[in-house]
């Protein structure tokens, strides 16, 4: 799991041009690049999830399976909302949603929905994700940190990705 920069323990640079998301996903990919990973299992959680699967969608060649946590496409971090129009955050997640289309239907996808999560609205996972991936898990007994919350599970369903790939 990388430390993002301006998270945890990495550099906090003044810069708030340096924060953005697509400026993250764009370091992301140069670490994971330089890294030249093959068959990963990518595991996006909450506010990481654009960051993430910016990286498998762009490299789909390279991933095994997703497992996704806590993760709507259209949230972002606040600065960058609202994610509609022209902007780089609304460029990114609508090309995130297509080739997740194009390139994940087949392979093993794994999406933990937070039924607790006032973020995570039903209606979003309906229309959202149900759509491309029907085997959503919803995971009625967790909240906004479903790893915590639930961690037996998670794991479990976890390991279950793997034996698909």
């Amino acid at each position: 799991m990388p430390d993002h920069l301006g998270f945890g323990r990495s550099d906090k640079p003044a810069d708030p041009e340096l924060y953005r998301v697509p400026r993250h996903a764009e370091r992301l990919d140069a670490l994971l690049e330089s890294l030249d990973l093959t068959g990963a299992t990518v595991v996006p959680q909450d506010w990481g999830g654009p960051i993430g699967l910016c990286w498998a969608t762009r490299h789909p060649e390279r991933v095994a399976g997703l497992f996704v946590l806590n993760r709507t496409p259209i949230l972002v971090f606040p600065r960058e909302i609202p994610v509609a129009g022209d902007g780089p955050v609304a460029a990114m997640t609508t090309g995130i949603e297509q080739r997740l289309k194009e390139h994940f239907r087949a392979k093993p996808v794994h999406i933990t929905w937070a039924m607790k999560d006032v973020a995570f609205l039903p209606t979003y996972l309906e229309t959202l994700w149900l759509d491309t991936f029907p085997e959503t898990v919803r995971t009625t007994a967790a909240g906004e940190r479903a790893y915590t919350d639930v961690p037996v599970t998670l794991a479990d369903e976890a390991g279950s990705i793997r034996t698909k790939s």
